[in-house]
């Protein structure tokens, strides 16, 4: 019978290739052990109302799953030959004890998953890997012991064990609609829950887990799973668990499922809210001593927060398993790093569940899981944190220094405010490894930021070659989530606006309005006049609105400094009302089809409103600051000293590859951590095989290979009559018999480096 889709389980037949057995010699080392045909092919991918990759994956091997209790590992997951003779152990705990001689206990579980702690083996790589670590093992063990003990412990993507009859017939061990399940593995603990069944944890078993090792791919981790979160908030799955439960059934499973993500949001908001209070306070010419005279908190500020005790469990966690000196010596010592990437992270949480709930739909992240010696450009920071991070931060700190301006001598310092924009600012820095070059990277960031616009339209989503490119897209994508809501939110801000603000901030309005006419003229002159905007011509115009701030003093009467500075964070928000209006307008007039399209009027706008300059203005403070903080880490880490180089990447990272980093020596194989990165040719060959002074052309061609043809050419390197598929090898000359192959001269090297 022929079909033309199916499913296909294959085995790798490693001892067949190059055995002794010549009849096996030319055999593909792959066996086909079974064939189940399908109705229809695998739909996986994001277009349209695909299915999620993993949950599809985990499917359609779930149909080759035999026997009753099932096991699913992601690819960083692994255990120790020690721990496996404890599984038939583990395992028992499915079912209940036995009570007499029979096997009765056998016909009804007592659980439907069981899971165990963790060990991070990726906790000795580098900082970031020992924080990452640090949270892991305190979710993963202490807090799923506590969800355990509550029963309402759910499926983390641990490598629990699973009733494997069970999960087959009741929708997977995992849920496949994209945007929904995002967070697919939840999923299975909500099925759990949802049919009254229970989710244990154990503690006599402990599995090998890896974790994100490096600051942006540890970043783009954690938005996933908030992201993720929401699609989780939405969910009937949730709704109908909830729908049933107890108050405190209903406060377990709220701890147990989005309880982190939306405190990350609340805590979120509250700071800009308790900037803006005082802002607004400022407005109305209210000073601390009227606070005071009222009796209120607000006049006072907290240095120690409540989020302090977030530490406490794996305080008593690590103390009390590992003991007082570990704990002194090891986990005490990361707690001022972690706060500080940990404000940063929850910073992406609240980003992300924000973003999100715009949105309307949670998007993966792929993180990559780079090595932890391998650095990042401070672009490609900067693209990846712009909006999340870096806008907010100097947004805060604009207000922060308006009030404390406007109220000198009875301003709260506000250290607390401060020290997280700075942390949201400066992290990728700190958190980034050593390279060689790093004013060639400052250079790139500012050509990125004040690059000339170009106008023809045509943007590439995700590709933007310039601040203004990606500006631009998030403004599109903002101009297509709802304006209709977005009009009615800045028109009550407004108005708060309007009847808060005393005679003397209204006084000032004239200078930036001003300002903004001038600049208006001079790019709506240019823009007719059909010339080229270059580079020079785009930093005049950015230069036009704070020049003209700067001599404000003559048209303005009873010119006052901070007031100036208050009347501009009025007029960019009536500024954004205007835009957001004629978006509403557009949307509404605009026929579809017509040549002045809904995006053309957005980017029109776009043009001439205060939209980009404020993004080049934010940008450029945003360098200057990273600028700084890496001028004072390049002085820490000047030769004979590397205190960056040691704390960053431990002794067991670092040795090898620091001369590789600063472009003094190539790193040596097997003991840096990044060898594998090293050309094969470069890299020092066993005794008896001399290395070549200058790579042929042939040889470069191996270098350039992918690296799945790579490995097969290795593994297959005592059986020279067989080629992978798609090997350029194979189309190529043919090598003399008596000169040993390029492939003999990369195996040995290679592998060394794997």
């Amino acid at each position: 019978m022929l079909f033309k889709y199916a499913s296909v389980l294959i085995k790798y037949r490693y001892h067949r290739v190059g055995g002794g057995d010549e009849r096996h010699e030319d055999e593909w080392p792959i066996e086909v052990v079974h064939v189940l045909p399908r109705a229809r092919g695998l739909l996986i991918g994001s277009g349209g109302n695909l299915t999620q990759g993993k949950s599809g994956n985990q499917l359609g091997a779930l149909r080759f799953a035999e026997g009753h209790l099932l096991q699913m590992m992601d690819a960083n997951m692994g255990c120790y030959a020690g721990e496996a003779f404890k599984v038939p152990v583990v395992l028992q705990g499915f079912y209940p004890k036995a009570t007499g001689g029979g096997s009765d206990h056998r016909l009804a579980l007592r659980a439907r998953i069981i899971g165990f702690r963790e060990h991070i083996f990726t906790r000795s790589h580098g900082l970031v890997g020992t924080i990452m670590a640090d949270s892991e093992w305190t979710f993963g063990t202490l807090v799923q012991r506590l969800l355990g003990f509550l029963n309402v412990r759910m499926h983390y993507g641990h490598p629990d064990f699973m009733d494997c009859f069970w999960a087959s017939n009741r929708g997977s061990v995992s849920k496949a609609s994209p945007h929904i399940n995002l967070s697919e593995d939840i999923f299975a603990g909500l099925n759990v829950n949802a049919r009254d069944e229970r989710s244990l944890h154990t503690d006599i078993l402990e599995w090998e887990k890896g974790r994100e090792v490096q600051f942006c791919a540890g970043s783009g981790f954690f938005w996933k799973i908030s992201s993720g979160s929401v699609g989780l908030m939405r969910t009937r799955d949730l709704r109908g668990l909830c729908g049933r439960a107890s108050i405190m059934q209903s406060i377990a499973l709220y701890f147990a499922t989005v309880a982190w993500y939306v405190h990350n949001i609340l805590v979120d908001y509250g700071t800009e809210l308790y900037v803006f209070l005082f802002i607004f306070l400022t407005f109305a010419s209210k000073s601390l001593n009227d606070l005071g005279a009222l009796g209120s908190a607000l006049a006072v500020e907290w240095f120690i927060t409540p989020a302090l005790s977030a530490t406490l469990p794996a305080v008593i966690g690590y103390g009390v398993e590992y003991g007082p000196m570990w704990l002194f010596t090891n986990y005490l010592p990361t707690v001022p790093a972690s706060m500080i990437y940990f404000i940063f992270i929850n910073k992406s949480m609240a980003s992300s569940v924000r973003s999100t709930i715009w949105a309307n739909t949670a998007e993966y992240v792929n993180t990559g899981r780079p090595h932890a010696n391998k650095s990042y450009s401070m672009k490609d920071a900067f693209v990846q944190f712009r909006v999340s991070h870096y806008v907010p931060a100097v947004t805060l700190l604009y207000l922060v220094i308006v009030y404390s301006l406007s109220n000198i001598g009875g301003a709260l310092p506000m250290v607390m405010i401060v020290a997280t924009a700075v942390c949201w600012i400066v992290a990728p820095v700190l958190f980034r490894p050593p390279t060689a070059g790093v004013r060639p990277q400052f250079v790139e960031l500012g050509e990125f930021l004040l690059r000339a616009p170009h106008f023809s339209g045509h943007l590439i989503p995700g590709k933007a070659a310039s601040l203004y490119e990606q500006a631009l897209e998030q403004e599109l994508k903002k101009a297509h989530r709802n304006p209709g809501a977005q009009l009615a939110g800045a028109l009550a801000l407004s108005l708060l606006y309007a009847f808060m603000s005393v005679a003397t901030i209204w006084e000032q309005m004239p200078a930036p309005v001003f300002a903004w006419a001038i600049t208006f003229c001079v790019k709506a002159v240019w823009r007719l006049s059909g010339m080229k905007q270059a580079g020079l011509v785009n930093l005049v115009f950015l230069l036009l609105l704070p020049v003209f701030l700067c001599f404000s003093g003559l048209i303005v009467e009873n010119f006052v400094f901070s007031s100036l500075l208050l009347s501009m964070i009025i007029f960019t928000h009536i500024a954004h009302t205007i835009k957001v209006f004629w978006w509403v307008v557009a949307r509404l007039v605009l026929p579809k089809g017509s040549p002045l399209g809904y995006d053309r009027a957005v980017h029109l706008l776009y043009d001439f409103g205060l939209s980009y300059q404020l993004q080049v203005y934010a940008a450029l403070v945003v360098l200057a600051m990273q600028s700084l903080c890496e001028l004072l880490l390049w002085l820490l880490d000047m030769p004979y000293l590397r205190l960056r180089t040691w704390a960053l990447l431990n002794r067991r990272v670092s040795e090898g590859c620091v001369h590789k980093m600063y472009g003094s020596a190539p790193a040596l194989v097997g003991r840096g951590g990044d060898a594998a990165e090293a050309s094969p040719v470069t890299m020092p060959t066993p005794q008896g095989k001399p290395q070549p002074s200058a790579p042929s052309a042939q040889e470069g061609a191996v270098d350039a290979l992918p690296l799945t043809t790579r490995l097969w050419r290795i593994v297959a390197d005592k059986s020279p009559a067989k080629t992978a598929p798609g090997d350029p090898a194979a189309v190529a000359a043919p090598v003399v018999n008596d000169e040993p192959s390029v492939r003999s001269k990369v195996a040995k090297p290679e592998l060394e480096a794997l």
